[in-house]
């Protein structure tokens, strides 16, 4: 087949466009995406769609084309050659190939990056726990350290080395041991004794940590804890982690040590081991140095009996350990290596605060990045469709933007007519009045409720202004309040009085501007809401708090409302405050056992009663001893009732200040205040 000397440029062009994509893509992905593994995979894919694009290049310029006849222009603009269609499907390929790299060069960074903040959050959660599991074992061993109970008990068996003395000192050691579920608590002597929680417990003084533990314990004075260390050199024993506690006996003689064990299989190394969202390859781990080695303390998820038991030498240049304690990687920092198992990893390195120790939470590179592997196949599918959609797209576009203009015309006449009838709606479904005047004051809209309140129709309405609707003096008003609003351009709220068929009302009415697209203001619009109701009712509700408050502060005796749920006081009046010598505001941070002397027999608990009985329905009268604010006792005559105040259970207590004795022996009874009063 024949291919003229146009498509023959045209394929050259191409081939330049297309070197010099690949140049620029390469940079702009490694710029993205540093990682070579991610790099490796997406350059492959780059490959694959570079070959479905220039097969679609090559078929675009070998395939014939049918000329239009009688057509010299496409709607003004000259039609496209074959160069020309190549050229724009080329450009086309490449923005949509690489939008789809840098797509998915961003998302595997921030896969990568939300990753990161996942282990992060999760080694620090597990720092601050294991953390917090040491101080609890610190504080269970300062609470032994401060307790003289074991020295005494201790030198009670001494003296008398009786069984029942021993029994008595175990039992406490074994108090200590239940209380934080221990493994086991040991009390030695400098003598050689041993007392423990278990009697098949072998003789802590001849495992070496220990041992050192004791002796570092009682030459500072202070608390000391092993590091994790398993009790059987060389054989499967237990790993455990030692608490040692320093006791003075008052004598050197019979000098004391107290040893916490625990075993950090019943909560540590579970904790460490567990991952708090599915992983098949997360996983914590726990190390420190020893000497030229990497010694792993937990139990590892892919491999077992690893506790205090697997070392790696430091020098191994990736492992993620070995980074850190060579000063290779700080804690705190995500890092790149490998992990015991000789496996890619990224993982974030932290030191335990008070110990040697470090942790790192990672993951498997291979988990790391299956997600982005397969969100980037489903890009690639799409990429490939977007070639597919844009080849053809490129030949018939101009047809597709003449209909997609009348479909966008079609769509803005929809819509314009559905706000208009979603407006329409919404007008005449409201309860308020609502128009719209143009900058003459005439109405350009107006729905039911406003025709209901001025009794005229919809038709003597549009319009005409307001002098034709209002008298002169109420319309002269209003127009100065829609030129108000058109001038500030502001949404302002007012009430209002105005003529309607029900005589004057007053509204509380919502004026704005009413602009065009350009934002010049054209009219005013307004929202009327009658609130004459509303208005009286106000009135009414402060008319009736005002009577209220006379009656209540216009008694002679005290009245205090206390309230059943919380037991404080709600209110007080005038004669209470000047009674007791406190404010009003001071009353009602009180309680009326507050205003009590609290003494014998006109105590709280007495008061206490009376107020029970009162809420049960009795209205008991009986003398009290007051104390005033500054502390001087007088005698009172209380009366308590129960009462309904605005819906919570009430008693009213009346206070009445007695003299003399005479007037104590002459009690007079209150009369009863009605809670309707209230």
């Amino acid at each position: 087949m024949k291919i003229n000397r146009t498509a023959l440029q045209t394929a050259g062009l191409y081939a330049l466009i297309g070197i010099s994509w690949t140049i620029f893509s390469d940079q702009i992905l490694l710029a993205l995406t540093p990682d070579l593994l991610v790099f490796s995979w997406i350059g492959t894919w780059k490959g694959v769609a570079f070959i479905f694009a220039s097969a679609c290049i090559i078929y675009l310029i070998s395939k014939p084309r049918v000329r239009i006849e009688n057509r010299a222009s496409w709607n003004g603009i000259s039609e496209p050659g074959a160069g020309s269609l190549v050229l724009v499907f080329a450009v086309l390929a490449g923005v949509i190939l690489l939008a789809g790299f840098v797509l998915v060069a961003q998302m595997t960074a921030k896969q990568r990056d939300r990753e990161i903040e996942s282990l992060q959050a999760i080694a620090d959660l597990k720092v601050s726990q294991i953390s917090a599991w040491l101080a609890e074992r610190d504080a269970d061993a300062r609470m032994i350290f401060n307790d003289d109970s074991l020295v005494n008990l201790y030198l009670e068996w001494r003296q008398s080395e009786s069984t029942l003395a021993r029994r008595r000192l175990e039992e406490r050691l074994q108090t200590y041991k239940k209380s934080k579920d221990y493994i086991e608590v040991v009390l030695l002597s400098i003598d050689g004794d041993q007392f423990s929680t278990n009697p098949s417990s072998r003789n802590l003084t001849k495992l070496p940590a220990v041992q050192g533990a004791v002796k570092k314990a009682h030459t500072t004075g202070q608390l000391i804890n092993t590091d994790l260390y398993r009790d059987e050199e060389g054989k499967l024993g237990r790993v455990h982690l030692d608490f040692v506690v320093p006791l003075r006996s008052g004598s050197m003689k019979h000098e004391l040590t107290a040893v916490i064990r625990t075993d950090p299989n019943r909560f540590l190394f579970p904790f460490i081991q567990s991952w708090p969202i599915p992983s098949a390859t997360a996983e914590t781990l726990l190390f420190r140095r020893e000497g030229n080695n990497v010694l792993f303390l937990n139990e590892l998820r892919h491999r077992s009996d690893t506790s205090v038991r697997l070392r790696v030498p430091v020098d191994e240049k990736n492992l993620l350990a070995s980074q850190v304690l060579r000063g290779d990687a700080l804690p705190d920092q995500a890092v790149e290596g490998v992990d015991y198992r000789d496996i890619a990893v990224l993982g974030v390195l932290k030191a335990i605060p008070g110990t040697p120790w470090f942790l790192v939470a990672k993951l498997d590179k291979g988990e790391l990045y299956s997600g982005a592997k397969r969100d980037a196949g489903w890009i690639a599918l799409a990429d490939i469709l977007a070639l597919i959609v844009a080849a053809v797209a490129t030949i018939f576009i101009r047809q597709r933007d003449e209909l997609r203009h009348a479909a966008i015309q079609r769509q803005d006449q929809v819509e314009k007519l559905q706000a208009l009838q979603l407006l329409e709606a919404i007008a005449e479904g409201s309860n308020d009045a609502i128009f719209a005047k143009d900058s003459n004051g005439r109405y350009l809209l107006l729905n039911r409720e406003l025709c209901r309140f001025l009794g005229k129709s919809r038709q003597e309405l549009l319009g005409r202004d307001d002098c034709e609707v209002f008298p002169a003096e109420d319309a002269q008003r209003i127009r100065s309040d829609d030129q108000k609003a058109m001038r500030s351009g502001l949404i302002e709220c007012a009430e209002e009085s105005l003529p309607t068929t029900g005589g004057r009302r007053t509204f509380l009415t919502t004026r704005g501007p009413v602009r065009d697209q350009d934002g010049k203001v054209i009219g005013v619009f307004g929202i009327a809401r009658d609130v004459t109701e509303r208005n009286f009712q106000e009135r009414e509700i402060r008319a009736g708090e005002s009577r209220f408050r006379a009656i209540f502060d216009g008694v002679n005796d005290g009245i205090v409302l206390h309230d059943i749920a919380n037991g404080v006081i709600l209110e007080g009046n005038v004669r209470v405050a000047e009674m007791f010598g406190y404010g009003r505001q001071e009353i009602r941070q009180l309680t009326i056992a507050d205003l009590s002397s609290d003494t014998t027999p006109f105590t709280r608990d007495v008061l206490s009663k009376w107020l029970e009985r009162a809420n049960q329905g009795e209205s008991p009268i009986f003398e009290w001893m007051a104390r005033h604010k500054d502390g001087h006792l007088f005698n009172v005559q209380i009366s308590m009732r129960m009462a309904e105040v605005s819906g919570r259970s009430c008693v009213i207590v009346l206070i009445r200040k007695l003299r003399d004795r005479d007037e104590i022996n002459q009690i007079d009874l209150l009369p009863e205040i009605s809670p309707a009063v209230i």
